[in-house]
């Protein structure tokens, strides 16, 4: 074969690095290893003629598998055998990866264990995981020196130095990925990430961390209530990103990291957004301590996980008017003796301040004011005539009692039929005795004249003429 350059302006200047693999025969190297999550079938393939980089790896991996599944907070992933090959590396550098077909993870012949360890985190913190490339890079890296240090292995770099070294090469590493990128800024991304990675593990700590791991894989949201997840090793719908990493940490640890996002991590565009979210995130706050143990709508939680600060806020404005007439209904419900159905606080929680929430409020403030009314009605001492309307059928507070078991349970169409007929029992009440009595009244004047009649009679039957 022959290669040919062309012309070369200045050959002082100019270097040819060629590589060149002839066809490979691998040897494989099997074991099983036992992790928390069950036993991974850990199989390392290595070129024929250099079996001790395979040997070396399968013992490296062997115990480092476990090592990052504490390290990382969550379940081994993935199905079916981990296989490990050994590599040319695609470009210079000690974290280097080499592209591999299958799944399997490729790791470069001429590379620190170190890499092979960062290499191995990737099965944790994939693309599946993590969107943006500096997060799985960067915390590859923290988890893989955390493994190294219970290993007493040495690191390839301090990575804050690196980055120090490298700063002529830095850029926001939100945008690590979305372009060419030069060597150099390759190399001060993976070691930028790396630094970053270790200054946010520093600051919200170690059990955080793994907490946060295990929301995003779980796929709960940043502003769901923190509680301990199960370690699952699933992966989240979306990938995090930069913005929802931010807010999961937070979330976890209770830090301000906005300061380091917006310095290391954010471009110019999304440094934009913090004031927003700022603003919106205080008014998050009061409208959770209007809440109560209701809690935030999920409109408003959606808005602001998608960092959508404009809508998040007018959602919080309209959550927080409703929540002030929610509570002048809870406190008539309190006086008349009432339970508030558990639908008032779904309906909220659904929409927040919006129609369906609105027209929940509206038909159950309704429907207590007409039960305190008819309940007023009913304390008053009826009349006699009101009270001979009210013999006989069903008592109106019986109704009241039926109705207000009804609205307990969120009947709230049952609950006002109770109501309406118990009203309707006590308007009608007088009329009821008033017909009652002329109707009594009648009879007794009719038996008072047949009595009359009778009387007579017998009076006609017994006279006898003088003679």
């Amino acid at each position: 074969m022959r290669l040919e350059s062309g012309p070369v302006a200045d050959p002082t200047t100019w270097l040819a690095r060629v590589t060149a693999v002839r066809p490979s025969s691998f040897t494989t190297l099997s074991e099983g290893v036992a992790l928390a999550s069950g036993t991974v079938d850990l199989q390392v393939r290595s070129w024929t003629d250099d079996e001790a980089w395979g040997q070396a790896t399968l013992a490296l991996l062997t115990g480092a598998l476990s090592l990052l599944e504490q390290e990382i907070g969550l379940e081994y992933p993935r199905v079916g055998p981990l296989v490990v090959v050994e590599s040319v590396p695609d470009v210079v550098g000690e974290l280097s990866e080499p592209t591999a077909d299958g799944g399997a993870i490729a790791v470069g012949f001429n590379q620190p264990a170190f890499t092979t360890l960062h290499q191995l985190a990737h099965v944790w913190l994939s693309e599946q995981m993590v969107g943006d490339r500096w997060i799985r890079e960067g915390f590859a890296s923290q988890a893989a020196a955390a493994a190294a240090a219970q290993l007493q292995m040495a690191l390839p770099y301090e990575p804050s130095a690196r980055s120090t070294e490298l700063a002529a090469a830095a850029f926001p590493l939100i945008s690590w990925g979305a372009g060419e990128a030069t060597a150099e800024q390759d190399a001060f991304g993976y070691a930028g990430s790396w630094a970053l990675a270790e200054r946010l593990a520093a600051a919200v700590g170690a059990d955080a961390l793994r907490l946060a791991w295990g929301r995003i894989a779980a796929g709960v949201g940043a502003y769901q209530p923190v509680a301990p997840v199960s370690p699952t090793g699933g992966r989240p719908v979306t990938p995090v990103d930069s913005r929802r990493l931010l807010d999961q940490l937070e979330a976890v640890s209770g830090q301000d990291l906005t300061a380091e996002f917006a310095t290391s991590v954010f471009d110019e565009a999304a440094a934009a957004e913090l004031p927003k979210r700022a603003a919106a995130r205080q008014a998050y706050a009061d409208l959770l301590l209007a809440a109560g143990d209701w809690g935030a709508p999920d409109p408003v939680l959606a808005d602001l996980e998608a960092w959508r600060f404009d809508e998040a806020q007018a959602a919080v404005a309209e959550a927080t008017a409703w929540l002030a007439a929610r509570d002048e209904l809870l406190v008539a419900i309190d006086a008349t003796g009432l339970a508030a159905p558990d639908r008032l606080r779904d309906r909220y929680r659904a929409s927040g301040g919006g129609p369906d929430a609105q027209d929940e409020l509206e038909a159950e403030a309704a429907l207590v004011a007409a039960y305190s009314d008819v309940r007023a009605q009913l304390a008053r001492q009826p009349s006699v005539v009101e009270q001979v309307g009210l013999l006989g059928g069903e008592e109106p507070s019986a109704r009241l009692a039926e109705a207000s078991a009804l609205f307990a349970e969120g009947d709230l169409r049952g609950a006002a039929g109770e109501v309406d007929a118990a009203r309707a029992r006590v308007a009608g009440a007088f009329a009821d005795g008033a017909v009652r009595l002329g109707s009594a009244g009648a009879v007794a004047l009719v038996l008072l004249l047949l009595a009359i009649v009778v009387a007579r009679r017998r009076r006609a039957r017994g006279y006898t003429a003088r003679p």
